[in-house]
């Protein structure tokens, strides 16, 4: 007789993410020197450089980090042990590519050191996540602590003391990627951890094996980059002519799985959208929030955000259908894709319509996000035919229309993290507004890559 086993199966999924890598790591020092240089070779064009510098004199001020390709470099933070030792982090985002020569100058001659690095999978637009300093006049280690806001980050550690032993990194993690003897004045030395979660008062401080007079530490952590992605956009303005329909196409085609977003401000109050439609029969969801109207300003009514969690691809134009004629609309659409999912759903939102006029105009902060990688896409309409416009700080614009006194603007960001968010924006003229703010869930099951497992036993 032949019994049949039983076999059980799961899956085991583990989430995607930008990947985060150090490329190469190279260093220098010198001695009673003003400046110190080291080349990275063969770059690549988007990748972070970080370079963390020592000099054993704080009498000696910081000039700058420079380098021969004209990327801009912006300090992460910096310390002093002692009058004997200065440390700090600086950083160039989306660097040009080629071989580049990093060079620090300081304002006096002291013995100086660099460690260089070069980082690939990184944030592009916001690469900083979060800083740590410490200092010590222990002659056996420094502490110091970094807390991440982003899940996924790169941790440069740097340090110095008054001591010529070998140095070991507190934290288990840390891979230790430069530890030297910068000549008399002490030791110099930077290590690098990349985490896959948020980290909660880690320890980034060192030991030395000698006895140190003087220890300066500084930690900086940069988050990955954002796996959403702008694709397309296109907008249109129906001043005066505003009819019961419109329609607007995409000037390619759409691909499959993607996230349409249509954001539209109009008039007359009473007014309503009541459908958004497109070639390939999409479903448009409106966001949460629906029809938000703002009573404060009548040439600037209504606000409203439509969207397709998942396209279906293809050649797409889009109609927008009224309840009747109006005023006038102005409205954008855009495309955006993930590298890790191809469903989406709505997460956050937030809506300002606001009362009095201003060149800074906001959406306000939405609630703290489900996710740590989310897209986040603003919308701002004014009732001016702006001279300029700028989007806020780490967006990018998507699309915009403006004429006839009226404006609209579509604008976007990856979250790297799950902390509240806010549509901004700046005005080159003080105008009345309606801002609003939406983020996008990537699907927690399209975004993993799972394994299929067996395990029971066959007949017997």
């Amino acid at each position: 007789m032949r019994r049949l086993g039983l076999i059980f199966f799961f899956l085991l999924c583990v989430r995607a993410h930008a990947a985060l890598s150090v490329v190469q790591v190279v260093s220098n020092t010198a001695s009673n020197s003003t400046t110190v240089n080291a080349t990275l070779t063969s770059t690549t064009a988007g990748n972070l450089i970080v370079v963390s510098s020592w000099w054993d004199n704080t009498g000696r001020t910081f000039t700058s980090v420079t380098d021969n390709k004209s990327n801009a470099y912006s300090n992460a933070n910096s310390t002093a042990g002692s009058t004997t030792q200065a440390e700090r982090i600086d950083f160039a985002k989306n660097a040009t590519g080629a071989v580049t020569t990093v060079t620090l100058t300081i304002s006096g001659g002291a013995n100086v050191a660099i460690v260089v690095y070069e980082i690939a999978g990184a944030d592009q637009i916001n690469p900083l996540d979060t800083t740590a300093v410490g200092n010590s006049t222990s002659a056996t280690s420094v502490a110091a602590s970094i807390t991440t806001a982003a899940t996924n980050d790169i941790i440069i550690s740097g340090f110095c003391n008054g001591d010529t032993s070998a140095d070991t990194a507190h934290d288990a993690g840390m891979t230790v990627d430069k530890d030297l003897n910068a000549t008399a004045g002490g030791r110099f030395g930077a290590g690098h951890h990349i985490v896959s979660s948020v980290q909660t008062a880690l320890d980034v401080g060192w030991t030395t094996a000698g006895a140190a007079t003087a220890w300066a530490i500084v930690g900086a952590s940069f988050r990955a980059a954002t796996t959403v992605s702008f694709v397309q956009g296109a907008s249109q303005n129906d001043n005066n002519t505003v009819g019961t329909t419109s329609t607007l196409a995409f000037a390619s085609n759409t691909a499959a799985g993607n996230i349409l977003v249509l954001t539209i401000v109009w008039t007359p109050r009473a007014n309503n959208v009541s459908s958004v439609t497109d070639t390939q029969g999409n479903t448009w969801t409106p966001w949460a929030l629906g029809k938000q109207t703002n009573n404060n300003s009548p040439e600037l009514s209504n606000i409203e955000v439509f969207y397709v969690a998942g396209d279906i691809g293809g050649a797409d134009t889009v109609t927008v259908t009224y309840s009747a004629t109006g005023d006038f609309a102005v409205w954008s659409i855009a495309e955006y894709h993930s590298s890790i999912s191809t469903a989406w759903s709505e997460d956050k939102s937030q809506v300002n319509l606001a009362a009095t006029a201003t060149t800074t105009p906001t959406s306000n902060a939405t609630a703290t996000l489900t996710g740590q990688d989310e897209l986040v896409v603003g919308v701002i309409g004014t009732i001016r035919n702006l001279e300029t416009f700028t989007v806020g700080t780490n967006y990018t614009l998507s699309s915009s229309t403006s004429a006839n006194n009226q404006a609209e603007v579509q604008e976007w960001k990856g979250s790297s993290g799950n902390t509240a968010q806010t549509a901004t924006a700046t005005f080159s003229l003080s105008s009345t507004y309606n801002a609003g703010v939406v983020t996008f869930l990537q699907s927690a099951v399209a975004a993993k890559s799972c394994t299929l497992i067996l395990m029971g036993a066959g007949p017997c």
